[in-house]
């Protein structure tokens, strides 16, 4: 996984935009400890990425496609479950799945780290709330 700048001392938020489809598994599981271990106890990761859907291939979609085989890499789209379970693996507790708007491919999570000695099905349990709206599915 690409080697993340050092911080100085944990952070409460981490902003991830559209960077997490240039990872393979493998890449995407040290990223996300990585990142776990960075935030504060109660701090959240916010990440947005294209989820594919159903149907034609938008243009978008297309161009960032070609863009990386430019590059000479691939692409790794993940649906929201395996996004959803790669989080929950990471030790992270996944509040909130939204769609960008309707009829787009971008999803929004928002995970938390639980407090020390937590796991994160606990602090989702917590929560109280479904993380996974219908309309992200």
């Amino acid at each position: 996984a690409p080697a993340l700048p050092a911080t100085p001392e944990r952070v409460d938020a981490v902003l991830a935009l559209d960077v997490i489809h240039h990872l393979t598994d493998d890449e995407l599981r040290t990223t996300l400890r990585d990142l776990l271990g960075r935030l504060t106890p109660g701090g959240r990761l916010v990440l947005r990425t294209t989820v594919p859907g159903a149907g034609s291939v938008p243009w978008l979609r297309r161009l960032e496609i070609w863009r990386i085989r430019r590059a000479g890499r691939r692409a790794h789209y993940r649906s929201a479950d395996e996004l959803q379970s790669a989080l929950d693996g990471a030790g992270f507790a996944v509040e909130r799945i939204e769609r960008t708007a309707p009829g787009w491919e971008e999803l929004w999570f928002v995970a938390v780290r639980p407090a020390d000695g937590a796991s994160g099905r606990d602090a989702a349990a917590s929560s109280g709330g479904d993380p996974a709206p219908e309309s992200a599915s």
